[in-house]
């Protein structure tokens, strides 16, 4: 970057994590409740707009921060190589209004956060959450932040039982919980990925090797690898996350097993920006539809497929419970 002007074409589209996952999850579930604040200004009325009225009940809009805006320069591939945002207004979602919303966290299933809250936000949902027994879904969002919510205490951060990284921001949450990356190169974690992965990658290696180390803390670790795919460490085998009540279903006695799931890389990418929300989106739709794990899995590489041949961080439309995505399970290899 030298000051130089280049010639360049510009899109403008809703954005922010949670508010993708929340865009998406409407697309794909049809109901999704989103906290969030905006701007009294033209962007917050746009992007309010993209959801139904009733699902920003909770949301606060401000008369004194503008709706935050990013703006994104993607390369000729479609790949994101800088972000330069206002993200000032997201202050204003304070533990006080969280309270107040305390209604909207006893309905729901499962409760997902981003990044982008302040620490003081997450601790008064994760207590929440605990006192309610609420599962989380944390998207880490950028890997600067990734690690936030693991600084706080272990009674709060345990009820986060999703995580969602890429291997940037598994990294960092690794650092947060202050757990080495030091791995025994010759470890048999190692040696059973060889058998399914034909050529060495350092980097699957070690999200396989971090995920073991995580496993402790956090009970599904779904690893987004771009078009390589996605790993998913967990406990409870393969079955469904929730019983058919909407209750989280877990076991911590069951052993853990590790997947590897390989993407299907496409002739083109129009836009990388939100694939990554787009694939939790489709996640949580099969989650909280009682599909088992294959089929999550298969849900979200198809919605993320979807968010890469779009101009828009969440595509327009999605696919409908129809599409084969939602009966025909991803194909896999097992790690561990």
């Amino acid at each position: 970057l030298n000051g130089a002007t280049y010639k360049s074409e510009t899109k403008f589209s809703g954005g922010g994590v949670g508010r993708n996952i929340a865009e998406g999850l409407q697309k794909l579930n049809g109901a999704v409740m989103l906290i969030s604040a905006f701007g009294n200004d033209q962007n917050g009325d746009f992007l309010r707009k993209t959801l139904p009225d009733h699902a920003t009940v909770g949301s606060q809009i401000s008369d004194t921060s503008p709706t935050a805006n990013c703006a994104v320069i993607l390369d000729r591939s479609g790949d994101c190589k800088l972000c330069a945002g206002d993200m000032t207004i997201h202050a204003e979602i304070t533990p006080d209004v969280i309270k107040r919303n305390e209604k909207l966290f006893i309905k729901t299933p499962l409760i997902c956060i981003d990044s982008n809250l302040s620490i003081e936000a997450m601790e008064t949902i994760l207590l929440l959450a605990k006192r309610l027994h609420k599962p989380v879904f944390y998207e880490p969002t950028d890997m600067s932040l990734a690690g936030k919510p693991f600084k706080l205490d272990r009674d709060c951060y345990e009820q986060i039982k999703f995580i969602s990284p890429n291997l940037q921001e598994l990294r960092s949450i690794a650092v947060a919980l202050k757990l080495s990356s030091d791995f025994d190169s010759h470890s048999q974690i190692e040696k059973e990925f060889k058998t399914v992965v034909k050529e060495q990658d350092d980097d699957f290696r070690e999200i396989v090797e971090l995920c073991d180390a995580l496993q402790d803390r956090i009970d599904n670790i779904v690893v987004t690898a771009g078009s390589r795919g996605v790993v998913v460490q967990r406990r409870r085998g393969r079955n469904a996350f929730f019983n058919s009540d909407f209750i989280y279903v877990n076991d911590k006695m069951e052993e853990k097993g590790c997947r590897y799931y390989p993407g299907e890389p496409l002739d083109q990418i129009v836009n990388a920006s939100g694939a990554g929300d787009a694939f939790a989106a489709g996640f949580i739709a099969g989650m909280l539809s009682h599909k088992p794990e294959e089929i999550c899995v298969s849900i979200g590489l198809h919605a993320a497929t979807s968010a890469l041949m779009s101009t828009r961080a969440v595509p327009k439309t999605f696919f409908d419970r129809g599409h084969q995505c939602w009966s025909t399970p991803a194909v896999f290899k097992t790690l561990t």
